[in-house]
C-alpha cells in the first residue's frame, strides 16, 4: 500500500469517529433538553447525568444514513398543580383547636390592642377559606366592628384567568387577599366584642344588612365564631378573654336562632291573621271585593284573586267559627283599634285537637303553598299600614266566594307574648305575671320553632273575646339588642369603633 492510500485509509477512520461523536454527542443532549424545569423540588437533590464517552476504537466500516437518525426522547410528565388554599381549613374547622407556634402564644403583649387585631385578622383571612358569600359577611362584620378593609378584598381574583398554569379552581389565595387596618380608640370608646357581635346579629343583621337568602341566617353566626374561636386559641388578647368569650357565645346561640327567626318569617302573616283582617279589618280588608278601587278591578277577576291569597270569605268565616265562636257568633265580635307593639314569647300551646307537644326543633316544611307564600309579599307592597284601620267593625256579610275552590282548616298553635318594655333591659323588664299579656293563633310550623324568650313587634289588633290578631309581625332572637344610636351613626359616617 503506497503513501497516498495510507492517507486515504486514515482520513476515512478519522470521519467515521467524528461522526460517531457527534451521534452520541446528539443523543445525550436529547436526553435532558425536555426536563420540566417548573417541578424544582424534584430535580434539585438528582445527581447530574453526564453523557457516555465516545468510543475510541478506529473502526473501518461506512457511516450508514440510519445511525445517524436520533429518537425523540419521552417527554417527562409534568405533575398537576394543586389549587391554591386547597389544603387551608373551612370556617367550620374553627372548633378544632390547633397547635399554636410558640412565637404566637401570646401575641408580643408590647403591642397594642389594634396592632394585634390587624396582624390576627389578617392571618386569619389569609388562611382560611372564605367563598363569596362568606367573603361578603366578613368584611362587613370587620368594618361594622370598626377594621377597615382594602379595596381589594373579595372584590375579584377568586378564579385564576388563563396562563400555562391555569388550573381553574378557586384561587383562595386571592379572594382573601385584603389590606386590614386598625384604628386605636378614641378618648371615651372601649373594646366591647360582646357588644358589637350581639348587635351585629341581631339588630343590624335583620334590619340593616338587607340579607334574606336562608344561608345568611347560617353563615353569619358562623363567621363571627370562627373569628372569636381564632381569637382564644391564638391568645390574641388575654386581657380581653372573658369579653371574646362572650362574644363566642353569642355567636352559638345565633346560629340556633337565627335559622329558627328565618322558619317563622316564611310563615308570616299567617293564615289567622289573614282570616281576621278580611272579616274585621286590617292591611287585607276589601282584597276580595268583586272590583276593589284601589287596585283598578282586581288582579284578572274575584276567582283569581281568590286562588292567588290561597282563601276566600267562606274559608275565612269557617276558620275563625273554628277558633273564636264560643258560643256566639262572629258578628257579636268587636274589634279594639290597633296598636303597635314589642312583646316576647312567654308560651306556646300545640294545635287543639292534637296529643303531641311542639317540640321547638328546626321545622323543614310547611303547609303553606308557593302561591301563598308570594302573595304575602306582594300584599304588603301594596297595602299601607292604614288601609282600612279597625275601630268597633262588626263582621259582615261573607261576599263573593269561589265556590270551585276547597280549603281544609289548618290546626294552628296558641301563643301567648307579654308586654315588652322598650325602654328597659330584659333584666329591667317586670316580672310576666305583671305584665300585659297577647295571645295570637300561628301555623304550626313556625310555631314549632319559637322559644320563650323571643323577641317580637308588630301592629296588634285585639278582640272583645280576648284573642288577638297581629299585622306586619316581626321576630328577633332572644339576645337581641339595639346598638346605641351614637354608635349607629358613627358606624354610617364611617367612623372607628369596637
Amino acid at each position: 500500500m503506497n503513501a497516498n492510500e495510507l492517507d486515504t485509509e486514515a482520513a476515512r477512520e478519522a470521519l467515521s469517529r467524528m461522526m460517531l461523536e457527534m451521534q452520541n454527542t446528539m443523543n445525550a443532549i436529547g436526553d435532558y433538553s425536555d426536563t420540566d424545569d417548573t417541578d424544582d423540588e424534584d430535580t434539585d437533590n438528582e445527581p447530574t447525568k453526564t453523557p457516555e464517552a465516545a468510543p475510541s476504537v478506529p473502526t473501518t466500516a461506512p457511516v450508514e444514513a440510519s445511525s445517524t437518525t436520533t429518537q425523540p426522547a419521552e417527554k417527562k410528565k409534568k405533575k398537576k398543580r394543586k389549587s391554591k388554599g386547597s389544603n387551608k381549613p373551612n370556617l367550620e374547622d374553627y372548633e378544632k383547636t390547633d397547635a399554636v407556634d410558640a412565637a404566637e402564644d401570646p401575641y408580643d403583649m408590647s403591642k397594642s390592642v389594634a396592632e394585634r387585631v390587624e396582624l390576627a385578622v389578617t392571618r386569619f383571612r389569609k388562611n382560611r377559606k372564605f367563598d363569596t358569600m362568606r367573603g361578603q359577611i366578613f368584611s362587613v362584620y370587620l368594618d361594622y366592628g370598626g377594621i377597615k378593609t382594602g379595596q381589594k378584598s373579595f372584590q375579584g381574583g377568586g378564579v385564576a384567568t388563563g396562563g400555562a398554569n391555569d388550573d381553574g379552581e378557586p384561587d383562595f389565595e386571592a379572594m382573601n387577599a385584603g389590606i386590614d387596618r386598625v384604628e386605636e380608640p378614641n378618648e371615651g370608646q372601649t373594646v366591647d366584642f360582646e357588644n358589637v357581635a350581639t348587635t351585629f346579629l341581631s339588630e343590624f343583621f335583620l334590619k340593616s344588612s338587607g340579607w334574606i337568602e336562608a344561608q345568611y341566617y347560617t353563615d353569619t353566626p358562623l363567621v363571627v365564631a370562627a373569628l372569636m374561636k381564632y381569637f382564644l386559641v391564638r391568645n390574641v388578647l388575654p386581657e380581653h378573654e372573658d369579653d371574646i368569650k362572650r362574644a363566642l357565645a353569642v355567636a352559638e346561640q345565633a346560629k340556633d336562632e337565627l335559622p329558627r327567626i328565618k322558619t317563622i318569617s316564611k310563615h308570616l302573616p299567617g293564615r289567622f291573621d289573614k282570616a281576621c283582617s278580611l272579616i274585621y279589618g286590617g292591611e287585607f280588608y276589601g282584597i276580595l271585593d268583586a272590583a276593589p278601587s284601589w287596585n283598578g278591578g282586581g288582579w284578572g277577576g274575584v276567582a283569581k284573586t281568590t286562588e292567588t291569597f290561597g282563601m276566600d270569605l267562606s274559608f275565612a268565616v269557617r276558620l275563625l267559627n273554628s277558633l273564636l265562636a264560643k258560643g256566639q257568633e262572629l258578628s257579636d265580635i268587636t274589634v279594639r283599634p290597633r296598636e303597635y307593639m314589642e312583646m316576647e314569647v312567654v308560651k306556646v300551646e300545640p294545635p287543639s285537637g292534637t296529643s303531641t307537644p311542639l317540640d321547638n326543633s328546626i321545622s323543614a316544611g310547611g303547609d303553606l303553598d308557593e302561591i301563598e307564600a308570594r302573595v304575602e309579599t306582594m300584599v304588603h307592597q301594596l297595602f299601607a299600614a292604614d288601609a282600612h284601620a279597625a275601630d268597633t267593625t262588626k263582621a259582615g256579610e261573607e261576599g263573593a266566594t269561589n265556590e270551585g275552590q276547597s280549603w281544609p282548616l289548618p290546626k294552628l298553635a296558641c301563643v301567648t307574648f307579654a308586654e315588652w318594655d322598650h325602654e328597659q333591659s330584659r333584666e329591667g323588664q317586670l316580672p310576666v305575671e305583671r305584665r300585659r299579656k297577647i295571645k295570637a293563633y300561628f301555623e304550626r310550623p313556625a310555631a314549632e320553632v319559637m322559644i320563650p324568650g323571643m323577641r317580637a313587634s308588630a301592629y296588634v289588633y285585639t278582640m272583645s273575646n280576648g284573642v288577638s290578631y297581629l299585622e306586619q309581625a316581626c321576630f328577633y332572637p332572644t339576645y337581641y339588642l339595639e346598638a346605641d344610636r351614637i354608635e349607629v351613626e358613627d358606624w354610617n359616617s364611617d367612623d372607628d369603633r369596637f
